[in-house]
């Protein structure tokens, strides 16, 4: 990849940048599916009779032009701000295991504003708009596609910001709030081809849309000289639109038929109105650290934090939990001018705890794939510039 920018800054305040970047990439997928009998501990060395190869070769050329302005009024009490960014892409895929080259070209504009405005100099208030882009491309698999399953479009989204930040008692505590709406469009998901047999493996496909919008407020506060406070709390609301369709959940008959349909979940896939998978509700943090000098060269230094999120569900089905967890890192030591020593711990309480979770449902069998978090982890750390 290659990027050149070229940037002013004027004398009054004025920023501007423009810029051009391209990439070339090329990635070789290769895989089998296939049933292979119960072993003993005799390494796999070989293909096993029956599995399926698969093997796919795609080429990515990505162009870009960019930019960006910010312009300085009512002496440099307002800013306002724009920029954005036109790419250009094509993929090309070679499906090795049927020899078919496919072909994807996409091109798109991101573009974002945003207005500061200082109250005084100790308060500002600020807005944003945004549109953000997560390409399409082409589905490789070791099955036979519809032309509407080999492709699929982009991950689109409008991002709407309005906030404020403000300093009070000459410094010593800051009070930051913010509020936020994201309107989704065309969310790809992974599924299970319409015709897929026990070995394909899983195609991507735009599900359709959701939004998400909360609030978050963090500040900070030094009672005196060497203690610093800090805590942050988000409340994020992100469900599917209504009407959106899961059509994995439709092939896997994982929520009945029409004739015998389940009671936890909808047989036709609708999960219109559901949480978005792996997105809590709720996000918290505290946190303390203290500094102080125990001679002239040397300084003592520790923190705290402790962090939490509420639950979340673990697929679009809103079924299976992922718990709520809270955990707990700190860290103390001593530094001088060139040096610093220092001792931690992560995870302080060995909390056993599923970090994120993977879905898997197919006509064939359906599967839950969670991560667990790290356990406790204790460390030192010494660190010399010279």
């Amino acid at each position: 990849s290659h990027e050149v920018r070229l940037q002013y800054q004027g004398d009054s305040g004025i920023y501007a940048m423009v810029g051009g970047f391209i990439q070339n990439g090329e990635d070789l997928e290769l895989g089998t599916g296939g049933l292979v009998p119960f072993r003993d501990l005799t390494p796999l060395t070989s293909i096993p009779d029956g599995a399926t190869p698969f093997s796919a070769y795609t080429e990515t050329e990505t162009k870009a032009i960019f930019g960006r302005i910010a312009i300085p009024l009512m002496d440099e009490r307002l800013t306002i701000e724009l920029e954005g960014r036109y790419t250009d892409e094509r993929k090309d895929l070679a499906d090795l295991s049927v020899n078919s080259p496919y072909s994807y070209k996409d091109n798109y504009f991101t573009p974002r504003a945003s207005i500061d405005y200082k109250i005084t100099e100790d308060n500002l208030i600020y807005a944003s708009v945004a549109r953000g882009v997560k390409s399409g491309g082409i589905n490789s698999t070791n099955t036979a596609l519809t032309d509407e399953e080999r492709f699929y479009s982009p991950d689109t989204n409008w991002t709407y910001e309005i906030g404020l930040k403000n300093t009070f008692m000459n410094g010593q505590a800051t009070l930051n709030l913010a509020a936020f709406y994201i309107d989704w469009s065309n969310l790809q998901l992974q599924v299970s081809a319409a015709g897929a047999s026990f070995f394909s493996a899983n195609i991507t496909q735009a599900l359709g849309g959701a939004t998400s919008k909360g609030v978050e407020v963090e500040g900070t506060f030094e009672p005196f000289e060497g203690l610093l406070l800090n805590a942050g709390l988000a409340y994020i609301d992100a469900t599917y639109n209504d009407d959106v369709i899961s059509s994995r959940i439709t092939r896997s008959l994982l929520c009945g038929t029409a004739a015998a349909p389940s009671d936890v979940c909808n047989y036709d896939g609708d999960i219109g109105g559901n949480d978005l998978q792996r997105s809590s509700k709720f996000q918290w943090n505290i946190g303390a650290s203290f500094d102080t000098a125990i001679s002239d060269d040397v300084d003592f230094f520790t923190r705290l934090d402790v962090a939490g999120q509420s639950k979340q569900y673990a697929s679009e089905l809103n079924v299976t939990v992922i718990e709520p967890r809270v955990l707990v890192n700190g860290r103390l030591g001593v530094r001088a001018d060139n040096w610093s020593l220092s001792v931690w711990g992560k995870n302080l309480f060995d909390k056993v705890y599923v970090a994120n979770a993977f879905f898997i449902a197919t006509p064939f069998f359906t599967d839950y794939v969670p991560t667990l978090g790290n356990r406790r982890r204790l460390g030192a750390t010494l660190t010399f510039d010279y």
